[in-house]
C-alpha cells in the first residue's frame, strides 16, 4: 500500500475527545489529537498527533471500534515509522505525526485509538489517546441500495464467520469496489470511479479495470495506474479479476475476439502469461481432424465463449476457466492442452469427439453446472462455483434451464476422468439468478452473492458456516445487477505498512 500525503479541501463538523490512559506497562506520554479531517470519502480520515517524538518513533496504529453488538472485528492499520517518514507524514520540527485512517462508519460517530511505540535503546515505551470522529452519511446518487439493505436474516452473532468483511465488483455503484461488513454496513468506497468492469483485494489494495488500464486504489483512497495493455492488443477489462498462480488472471478483449482471453499480470502490472481460449480449443478439435468453426468462431465480435471467471489449481497446476456459454475447463498453466472439461453434455461443446474425450462424468445424482460464474479451488482441493442454471444464448444447442441457482463444490479425478459433487447450497431451490453470481470460501465460512435475482432487480447476500447456519441474509437493490456482481471476503482488519 503506497500512501500519499494531500490536501484536504474542507473539514466536516467532529466532535472530539481525546484522552490519555496508562494501562499497566505503558508509558503515559502527552501525545494528543491535534485535528481530523475528513478523506476522499467519508469512510476515510487523516489524524495528526501531537507531540510525537519522531526521533524514536518506531510504529503508530489506529484502531477503529465496532459498533456495540457487532461480532466483526476491529480494523487496524500499523504504520512504522521508516513508511511514515517515506511517505512524507512525520513533522520533525513540529512533533507531529500524519496518520491515515480507513473504514470509519459512514453517517456515525466513530471511536478511533491510537498507539504510538518508541523506543530507546533498549527501552520500548507506549503512548495511546482517542478520538471521537462523526462523519457525514455516504450519498452518492447510487449509495441509498447499500446503505439500507433489507435484513432478511439480521447478523446471527451466535453463528462465527471466518471473514468479517467484503468486497462487492460494483460497477453501476459510482464508487467500484464497495466493501460491506457483516453487519451490513458499508466500510469503504473506490475512488477511481464506478465505470470500471472487474475488481480485486491483492497485495493490501484493489485493483479496478477500465478500457486497457489497470489501476491500484489504496485503502487511503490514493490512485495510481499500473499498467496499460493497449500495446499488446487487449482492451476493455470485463467480468473477473482473479488470483493467479503468483499474480492476477484479468479478463480482457483482444478485438476482434471478445470474452475469450485471460493475461496474468503482477501487482506492478507486469505480463506474466496469456492464454487465448479459441486457439487452445480450436487447435485441439483441428489436431482431431474435426472442424471447429460451428463453435469456435474467433473474430467478427462473436461471444461465443464468454469467460468470466479463472482460477489457478496449484495441485494440479492449471488454469481453471469458466465458460458461461460451454463448460468450465482445465488447462494446464504452461503447456496450454485441455486437461478436464466439466459441464452441460447437450450443450454445442459435447458434439466434438476432441472436447468429448476430456469431458468428466458425474457420478451419483450430482448436477454439472449450467452457466456458471466465480470458479475457485477450496483449501481441500475441490472446486467450487455458482451454478446459474441458465442455458447457453450464443451456442445451439443451449443446454438445459434449470430456473434456480445453486453454488456447488466437485471433487475430480483425473485418473478416471469422473466429477462427483461434494456440497451444494440450494436454498430451497427458490433463489433463480440467472446472469453474474458468485460463491467463495473463506475458512470454513462462506459467502454467497445472488447478483441477479429477479433478472437484476435485486442482490442477496448469503453468510454460512461451514455447518450450513445462516450468519446473515440481506438484499439489496440491484439497478439490473451492476451493483455487486461479485461479492469476494477480504481481509483490510490488520495491515502493517513496513
Amino acid at each position: 500500500m503506497k500512501l500519499a500525503r494531500r490536501t484536504i479541501v474542507g473539514v466536516l463538523s467532529i466532535s472530539i475527545s481525546a484522552f490519555l490512559f496508562a494501562p499497566s506497562g505503558v508509558n503515559a506520554a502527552s501525545i494528543s489529537v491535534q485535528s481530523v479531517v475528513p478523506g476522499q470519502t467519508v469512510f476515510l480520515a487523516q489524524a495528526t498527533l501531537a507531540n510525537v517524538d519522531v526521533a524514536t518513533l518506531t510504529s503508530i496504529d489506529f484502531v477503529i471500534s465496532p459498533k456495540q453488538g457487532s461480532s466483526t472485528v476491529a480494523i487496524r492499520g500499523t504504520y512504522s515509522a521508516s513508511y511514515l517518514a517515506s511517505h512524507d507524514l512525520l513533522n520533525t520540527q513540529g512533533r507531529n505525526a500524519s496518520v491515515p485512517v480507513y473504514g470509519l462508519y459512514q453517517g456515525s460517530s466513530n471511536r478511533i485509538s491510537f498507539t504510538v511505540r518508541n523506543r530507546v535503546g533498549q527501552r520500548s515505551t507506549t503512548s495511546a489517546t482517542s478520538v471521537n470522529f462523526t462523519t457525514e452519511a455516504w450519498d452518492n446518487g447510487r449509495s441509498y441500495s447499500y446503505t439500507h439493505p433489507t435484513k432478511v436474516v439480521p447478523r446471527n452473532n451466535a453463528v462465527r464467520l471466518n471473514y468479517s468483511f467484503f468486497m462487492l465488483k460494483a460497477w453501476g455503484s459510482n464508487a467500484n469496489p464497495v466493501v460491506m461488513d457483516t453487519d451490513g454496513e458499508v466500510r469503504w468506497v473506490g475512488t477511481a470511479g464506478g465505470k470500471m468492469p472487474g475488481a480485486t483485494y491483492f497485495e493490501n489494495g484493489f485493483y479496478v479495470g477500465e478500457g486497457s488500464e489497470m489501476t491500484r486504489i489504496e485503502l487511503d483512497g490514493t490512485t495510481s495506474s499500473v499498467a496499460n495493455l493497449s500495446s499488446l492488443g487487449y482492451a476493455d477489462f470485463h467480468h473477473n479479476i482473479d488470483k493467479g498462480r503468483t499474480g492476477m488472471l484479468v479478463d480482457l478483449n483482444h478485438y476482434p475476439d471478445v470474452e475469450s482471453d485471460i493475461v496474468e499480470v503482477s501487482g506492478s502490472g507486469t505480463v506474466l502469461n496469456t492464454w487465448n481460449l479459441a486457439q487452445i480449443i480450436g487447435d485441439a478439435i483441428s489436431a482431431n481432424n474435426e472442424d471447429p468453426s460451428s463453435f469456435v468462431r474467433p473474430g467478427n465480435y462473436d461471444d461465443w465463449f464468454h469467460n468470466n471467471a479463472a482460477t489457478y489449481w496449484p495441485q494440479k497446476n492449471e488454469l481453471v476457466v469458466s465458460s458461461r456459454e460451454n463448460f468450465v475447463i482445465g488447462i494446464g498453466y504452461d503447456s496450454k492442452k485441455i486437461e478436464w472439461i466439466l459441464g452441460d453434455p447437450t450443450k454445442k461443446w459435447h458434439e466434438f469427439a476432441a472436447l468429448r474425450k476430456f469431458a468428466l462424468n458425474m457420478t451419483g445424482n450430482g448436477l454439472a453446472p449450467v452457466g456458471q460464474h466465480a470458479v475457485s479451488i477450496t483449501p481441500d482441493n475441490k472446486l467450487m462455483l455458482f451454478d446459474n442454471g441458465l442455458a447457453s444464448y450464443g451456442q445451439y444447442p443451449g443446454g438445459v434451464n434449470r430456473g434456480y441457482s445453486a453454488p456447488r463444490k466437485y471433487s475430480i479425478d483425473l485418473r478416471t476422468m469422473k466429477a462427483t459433487e461434494t456440497w451444494h447450497f440450494e436454498h430451497g431451490q427458490s433463489v433463480y439468478s440467472p446472469i453474474c453470481s458468485s460463491v467463495y470460501l473463506d475458512g470454513g465460512s462462506y459467502l454467497i452473492d445472488y447478483a441477479s435475482e429477479n433478472w437484476g432487480q435485486d442482490i442477496r447476500l448469503v453468510g454460512l458456516d461451514q455447518q450450513g447456519r445462516t450468519a446473515f441474509e440481506y438484499t439489496l437493490d440491484g439497478y439490473q445487477w451492476d451493483m455487486g456482481w461479485n461479492a469476494l471476503p477480504i481481509h483490510i482488519e490488520n495491515n502493517v505498512y513496513k
